[in-house]
């Protein structure tokens, strides 16, 4: 059953690569080639069956989605808040300090955010799969981050 899925999730991260290569999405391209990866690996890695596979993603989606919208808010905040400082326009220190607070809050939202989500998983995977979960996402972020630096080391040599 978990070669089937796996299977599955292959075939069609293949289809989805594929489609989006002709539509030229740039970087929603290269994220969601990513986002598929890491899909099909955890998959594997957690062990899972097609039936829990279908409840963590939910749950997952679900948490990213949040995440998302909590980063884009961040975002702007800090975006809106750099052209103040840029542009010299407020003096009033209570003002830069209240915008620091803003931003701190929605990262410690984040955290908590993160916090909430492994935690409401012990209904759904195992201890060892929470573990494992934990583990991979580290591993796998600072992969590409690691993958992505010497990119552009040697996007920069030439």
């Amino acid at each position: 059953m978990k070669t089937k899925i796996t299977l599955l999730l292959m075939i069609i991260f293949t289809i989805s690569i594929t489609a989006q290569r002709h539509q030229g999405l740039g970087k929603n391209r290269n994220k969601n080639r990513i986002d598929e990866l890491e899909k099909v690996k955890l998959i594997e890695i957690l062990n899972m069956d097609e039936e829990t596979t279908l409840k963590f993603f939910a749950r997952r989606n679900q948490f990213k989605k949040n995440k998302d919208k909590k980063i884009e808010e961040r975002d702007n905040l800090l975006e809106n808040f750099e052209q103040v400082i840029l542009e010299n326009e407020v003096d009033d220190k209570s003002f830069y300090r209240k915008s620091v607070q803003d931003i701190l809050k929605i990262e410690e939202d984040l955290v908590d955010g993160r916090k909430e989500f492994i935690n409401s998983l012990d209904d759904i995977l195992t201890e060892q799969q929470i573990a494992k979960l934990v583990v991979f996402e580290f591993k796998f972020r600072k992969n590409i981050r690691d993958m992505l630096f010497k990119h552009r080391r040697r996007s920069n040599r030439n």
